[in-house]
This record gives structure tokens, C-alpha cells and sequence, in this order.
């Protein structure tokens, strides 16, 4: 397990302006003194998901001066995939490829699996939008709880769907980011050891690995993470702000050097 990084600041540079906790966001809570400080603070994941709601409606009216031959990266995923592209964009200095955000929330490989699935016809309201990519940004999401393991079949179907959306695009592979510790941030991942299957760290790590090997995929996407508990919501799964910038920096330094 790599160590973690040091969180990005929220207030570094012109990209990072748009996230994080907002100045309206700040001014809206209650005065924190006293007893106030315990019966009226609005609950940090609560103003977290207030502020994920104002960046990224930020974010979209930037993205309408977007200039010619950016979104040429597209992404399928889970919602960490759609918080490290929010993050992405967030990072200062970005180079705009990647699309916008969409919803991805609950996109474990096997709803991926399934060409029929509500993902898929989420992705094609973005080819719609921004035409088709040059290359796609595929991060694996294994369902590693309550006994219900994803395969590597279901891996490789969710591959050839892609492949039929968007048949020339270039995929380049993750698998889900890191935490630390794993087992025991994030019940997602299930309760196998680290280096061990069924764990969804390993798990998707391997399968990433497994279709580069394959020649089912011709680049090996960023090492994401690890994310800790101060990286994370109380879920312990879903980064924070501070989370979001430290992935889509993460993110960055793959997705911007692609030509």
C-alpha cells in the first residue's frame, strides 16, 4: 500500500476556486459558539453535499466556454469515478479534456456488464452532447459486499459494451482508488485482507492489470489514493472535498499528457 499524499489546498489556484467549501457555503452556517457549536452546526457530510451540488453547477458554466478539442477523454465508472473527475477539473492548471461530471452513482462493473442498463444510456446522452471521445477513462467498481462478488466476465462485457458505444475510442484502465486502512475505511470493499481476492482494491487492481495483459485495453490508467478517514465522508467510501482534489490530481497527470 503507497503511503498517503498530502491533501491539496482548497484554496490553491485559479482551478480550485469553483470547489471545496464555498464563501455562500461558509456564510450560510449558523454562528459556531458555545452550545450553538453542538445544536445548530449543519453536519459536515451535509455541507459537503451542499458544496458538491454548487461546484458543479460552477463547473458546468464553465464548461460552456470550453474551447475546441477539450471533452475529448470520457469516463465510465462509479460515483468516486465521478468525484475524481469533478476533482480533475478542480485541479488548477487542468487541461479541460475529461467531460463534465454525469451521473455514475452505483456503477459497479456488473451494472456496466449490462448493455441494457441505465449507464449506458447515461453515456449516450453524453455522446450526444460532446460527441464520441478519443479516448475513455475506465475505472472498475466491484460490488465487494454482501456476497455478491463481480467477475472477471463481467469485466471483459463491460469492455465490449464500451467498445460498442464508441468502437474507435482508446480505453485506458483503473482500478478503484485505495484506502488506508483496507480492510476497514470502507465496508465496500468487503472484508478480505488487502492482497487477497475479494477485496475490491485488489480485486479491480488485478483486473486492470489482466486486460492491458489481455490486449483488451491498451493503457493502464493512474494508482488511485489512498484515501483516509480525513480524506472521506463519515461512509468512510466517498472522498470530501479534500478527497475530490487529491484524486483528480491523481487523475491529472494521466489524462493530460494523453495526445
Amino acid at each position: 500500500m503507497r503511503a498517503p499524499e498530502t491533501p491539496p489546498s482548497l484554496s490553491q489556484g485559479r482551478g480550485s476556486r469553483s470547489c471545496g467549501l464555498t464563501r455562500e457555503l461558509v456564510a450560510a452556517r449558523p454562528e459556531m459558539t458555545g452550545k450553538n457549536r453542538i445544536n445548530n452546526a449543519m453536519a459536515q457530510d451535509d455541507l459537503e453535499e451542499l458544496a458538491r451540488r454548487a461546484m458543479r453547477a460552477r463547473l458546468r458554466h464553465r464548461q460552456r466556454k470550453a474551447q475546441p478539442l477539450t471533452h475529448k477523454v470520457a469516463y465510465i465508472g462509479c460515483s468516486n469515478s465521478q468525484d475524481a473527475v469533478d476533482g480533475y477539473h478542480c485541479s488548477p492548471g487542468n487541461r479541460n479534456y475529461l467531460w463534465p461530471s454525469y451521473d455514475t452513482q452505483g456503477g459497479s462493473i456488473d451494472k456496466w456488464a449490462d448493455a441494457s442498463s441505465v449507464y449506458w444510456t447515461r453515456y449516450s446522452a453524453m455522446l450526444r452532447k460532446y460527441g464520441q471521445p478519443k479516448y475513455v477513462w475506465v475505472q472498475l467498481c466491484e460490488r465487494a459486499y454482501e456476497g455478491a462478488f463481480n467477475t472477471y466476465d463481467q469485466v471483459k462485457m463491460m469492455i465490449a459494451n464500451l467498445k460498442h458505444k464508441s468502437s474507435n475510442a482508446i480505453a485506458v484502465v483503473s482500478g478503484i482508488n485505495d484506502y488506508s486502512p483496507n480492510p476497514g475505511l470502507c465496508d465496500l470493499m468487503g472484508t478480505a485482507s488487502a492482497s487477497s481476492a475479494g477485496n475490491g482494491v485488489y480485486d479491480t487492481e488485478l483486473w486492470a492489470d489482466q486486460l492491458v495483459a489481455d490486449k483488451l485495453v491498451r493503457i493502464r490508467g493512474p494508482y488511485l489514493g489512498p484515501l483516509t478517514a480525513r480524506l472521506t465522508l463519515k461512509d468512510g467510501c466517498h472522498p470530501n472535498s479534500a478527497g475530490r482534489l487529491l484524486l483528480g490530481k491523481q487523475l491529472r497527470r494521466v489524462i493530460d499528457v494523453l495526445r
